[in-house]
């Protein structure tokens, strides 16, 4: 069990379909100095097995909402590699909780071919000439 006084954590995790783990990708300073190696599942937060939860989203919720100092286990997983493992998330020194990958961006679309302009104030010129002025 590692504790920890202050937020950010220093870990990655991420939800490994098989075997239904939350798994530590990436670790920075703070999580090393507590024992935390990548390839390590994360098992509870504070008392709370994370057995039971099956997206991020509701490990991240539960890292934030944590009350300090956090108590996080973790456990080795044989033949669990850093290699081997596709974190999810980065450290993050803004957040209290490990952050999402910002999403891949998009290749550029090729660009359009160039259309000239239409100035629709003739159209508005004719228009407004047509008119029959009204008696009053």
């Amino acid at each position: 069990i590692a504790t920890f006084d202050s937020r950010p954590f220093g870990f990655s995790v991420g939800l490994e379909e098989e075997p239904g783990l939350f798994l530590v990708g990436e670790t920075g300073s703070a999580a090393q100095s507590r024992g935390v190696e990548a390839g390590m599942a994360l098992t509870s937060v504070n008392g709370s097995d994370v057995f039971a939860l099956r997206r991020e989203g509701d490990l991240f919720e539960l890292l934030q909402s944590a009350s300090l100092p956090a108590r996080i286990a973790f456990e080795q997983v044989p033949g669990a590699a850093e290699d081997k493992i596709t974190p999810k998330a980065k450290p993050s020194p803004e957040n209290s909780a490990p952050a999402r990958p910002a999403p891949p961006e998009a290749p550029l679309a090729p660009s359009a071919p160039s259309v000239p302009s239409v100035s629709s104030e003739p159209a508005r010129e004719s228009a407004a000439a047509s008119e029959d002025p009204k008696p009053p």
